[in-house]
This record gives structure tokens, sequence and C-alpha cells, in this order.
């Protein structure tokens, strides 16, 4: 399984369940796999692409007890962007950001385990780390999350 499918997996879970409403309604959002889509500035966005982070390796014990094992799992990034329109203040934005922020964290936690097969498990790793980007024109807030995924080959 190619980690552009999971990516897309992960996309489509989040885009499948998202419940907030109003101008952050699934509706009015574009959820995509890879990066922002400046062509949409107007559009809350997010977006889940593969890391360049090499995979995470944990170590563990098999089910007999006897055999130790290591596994890898590969990381991801979930990333929530908000465009602040010329003429505002951004506060408003803000809290919408956050809103996606903790509407992705949410679905995650919740849904952790309902990835199509061969995906085993999706699990959050943070809560989401600001990125925004005050300083460029147009201004755009934006959350990183990342995300732990576990797939086995067949």
């Amino acid at each position: 399984m190619s980690a552009d499918t999971v990516a897309e997996q992960i996309r489509d879970m989040l885009s499948e369940n998202w419940a907030l409403l109003g101008e952050l309604a699934a509706n009015q959002m574009e959820f995509s796999v890879g990066w922002y889509n400046s062509r949409m500035p107007n559009k809350p966005q997010v977006t889940v692409r593969h890391s360049f982070a090499g995979p995470m390796k944990y170590f563990g014990i098999t089910e007999d007890n006897i055999h130790l094992t290591m596994m890898n799992h590969s990381r991801y990034i979930v990333n929530c962007w908000l465009e602040i329109r010329a003429g505002k203040s951004g506060d408003e934005e803000e809290d919408l950001i956050e809103a996606m922020r903790r509407e992705v964290v949410q679905i995650l936690n919740t849904k952790r385990t309902c990835f199509v097969p061969p995906i085993g498990l999706v699990i959050p790793l943070d809560f989401g780390r600001a990125l925004h980007e005050w300083d460029r024109i147009p201004r755009i807030l934006r959350y990183e999350i990342t995300v732990m995924a576990n797939y086995f080959s067949a």
C-alpha cells in the first residue's frame, strides 16, 4: 500500500465525518492530499500528506511474550489552513482555525480503528502545532497535526 493511499484514506475519513457547520461545513471546505491550494484561497482547507521524517520505530514483545519485535509506523501530517481576508483583524479566523484543529483531532481519536484494511490504526501524536503565517500577504493561519499510521503489506 502506498503512502498516498493511506493519506487518501485519512483525507476521506476526515471529510466524511466532518461535523462543523456554517462557513466550516464540509461542503464549504476543501479536503485534499498534498499541500495548500493557493487557487482556492477563500476556502478553509484540510490537507494530508506523508511526512518527510522517517518512520517511527517501536519495539515490543509478541503475544507469546517470548519474541522481541520491531514495528515501523509511518508519519503523516494533517494541516488545517485558513486565510485571513483583507481588512479583517484575524480574531474570528483564529477561533475558526482552532475549531478546525479540534475537529481533526476529535475525528482521528474516535475513528482511529475505522480504516479499510490493511491500515490498522491511525493515531494523532499531538494536538496540533500553530504555524501561522502572520507576516505574509495574504495572512494564513495553519495548524500542523502529526499522525501515526500503521499498515500491513500484503
